[in-house]
């Protein structure tokens, strides 16, 4: 997955002069056309008309390292959030939808019980004292 999201920077930024196809798949079944023409002698790849320049790649390349990174990566299997406060609102909301109408003191039950969950998990949300809970 690495390879592939750096492979989309380079996808963007090849010219005829300049070919980046080094991190695409090869062979025959690839999607990259110049890979597969290379593997079955075909005709079919045609360049980007306009290329990135090489300044723009090295302003968005950050972006592209951050998101090729393992730790990030692993971090997106299992479809979990990189962002706990999203992580947190969704547990609210599972627990007071905002389609139904609530009151303000079942909004903030919602809120304290979300904390107790998000902190603690499901198993068990009242394991720790509360004096220890994150509120």
């Amino acid at each position: 997955m690495a390879k592939a999201t750096h492979a989309i920077l380079k996808h963007y930024s090849s010219t005829p002069e300049n070919r980046h196809h080094e991190d695409y798949p090869q062979g025959a079944g690839s999607w990259c056309s110049y890979n597969r023409d290379l593997a079955t002698g075909g005709n079919t790849h045609e360049p980007i008309k306009d290329p990135l320049t090489q300044a723009i790649v090295d302003v968005v390349q950050p972006t592209f390292d951050r998101l090729g990174d393992q730790q990030f990566l692993a971090g997106c299997e299992n479809c979990l959030d990189q962002n706990n406060n999203e992580s947190l609102h969704h547990v609210i909301w599972g627990m007071s939808p905002k389609e139904q109408f609530t009151s303000q003191h079942e909004v903030s039950l919602s809120v304290s019980l979300g904390v107790l969950v998000f902190n603690n998990g499901m198993d068990n949300p009242l394991s720790k004292p509360l004096s220890m809970v994150n509120i």
